[in-house]
C-alpha cells in the first residue's frame, strides 16, 4: 500500500501523499490509522488483504487511553479510565487513595536504612498487582 515503517518507531508506517503523510500505528492486531481519508486504507485492507477491521470511525479510546479534541482542535489522548480503574484497586485494598507526590521519593528519605517487616505472601501479592498496573 506505500507505506514504509519509520526510522524512528517500527511500529508506526507511513506514506507520503505529498502535502501530507498518512499514518498507521501498529500494536499487535490493533490499528490506529491517521489520515485525511482513512475509509480508504480500510476498503483497502478489507476488499484486498481480507483483514477484517472493527470500531472503524474517529478514535475515542484505544489500548487503554481516551481520545480527545483540545479546545484548539488538537487530537490528544489520556488514560482517564485507567488512572480511575487504578485508583479504585488502591482504594480497594487500602481504604483510602493515595496521597500526591511530585516525586518519586520524599525529600531526606533514605530507603537504604529502611527497617520495616519484609512482607509476607498476601503482601507480595498486593505489591505485585500495584506494580504490575503501572506498566
Amino acid at each position: 500500500m506505500g507505506f514504509i515503517p519509520s526510522k524512528a518507531e517500527r511500529d508506526i508506517w507511513m506514506r507520503d501523499c505529498g502535502d501530507h503523510y498518512e499514518y498507521i500505528a501498529v500494536y499487535v492486531d490493533d490499528l490506529l490509522i491517521a489520515s485525511t481519508d482513512p475509509s480508504s486504507i480500510i476498503k483497502t485492507l478489507s476488499d484486498e488483504h481480507k483483514f477484517k477491521p472493527k470500531g472503524t470511525g474517529a478514535v475515542s479510546f484505544h489500548l487503554g487511553c481516551g481520545w480527545f479534541r483540545d479546545d484548539d482542535g488538537n487530537l490528544c489522548y489520556a488514560p482517564h479510565q485507567y488512572i480511575e480503574k487504578v485508583m479504585d484497586n488502591y482504594l480497594r485494598l487500602f481504604g483510602k487513595r493515595p496521597h500526591n507526590a511530585h516525586l518519586p521519593i520524599v525529600q531526606g528519605d533514605h530507603p537504604e536504612l529502611d527497617t520495616s517487616e519484609l512482607l509476607d505472601d498476601a503482601g507480595i501479592h498486593i505489591y505485585q498487582s500495584l506494580i504490575g498496573s503501572l506498566a
